[in-house]
């Protein structure tokens, strides 16, 4: 029985891993550069946040993005100077909310795609244990039987 088991082993072992490996929950990595004004003075100054949201105004795909909707880049950065400080500051926090890396759309994938082939082969390890169990113990019982006779 242990010789039918010994080669199964190394096989069990790294399905357990690669199992409770997929099992461990995880979340996007928010990466960002920190500026060192950022860290030295950690007040909140409105005329920042407001330089930041028309940094962010003058990005070529956010402003290709706003003319999709109709609004031009000029229209835009009239709104942002309209805007009060608390409503800046909101805005300010939700791009910090934002994951560096976008959403973890890619990383669900893998996993729904890693998840059924580990299950397939774990179904095949274990009918292969089955096979080797039913058939491995048949064959010596049988010679023992011919031998005897």
């Amino acid at each position: 029985m242990r010789a039918i088991m010994r080669p199964t082993k190394p096989l069990s072992c790294f399905l357990v891993v690669a199992l409770l490996g997929a099992a461990i929950p995880y979340r996007p990595a928010q990466a960002e550069l920190v500026v060192t004004d950022s860290v030295i003075t950690p007040a909140r100054r409105p005329e920042s946040d407001r330089a930041r949201v028309r940094a962010l105004l003058d990005r070529r795909d956010l402003q290709s993005q706003l003319e999709e909707y109709g609004i031009s880049a000029e229209e835009a950065a009239a709104r942002v100077d309209v805007l009060t400080d608390q409503e800046i500051a909101l805005i300010a926090d939700r791009l910090n909310e934002v994951p560096a890396g976008g959403d973890a759309g890619g990383a669900l994938l893998v996993f729904w795609l890693f998840c059924p082939v580990c299950v397939l082969v774990a179904a095949v390890v274990v009918v292969g244990i089955v096979a080797l169990i039913v058939y491995g113990v048949k064959k010596p019982a049988k010679a023992a039987k011919d031998e005897t006779h």
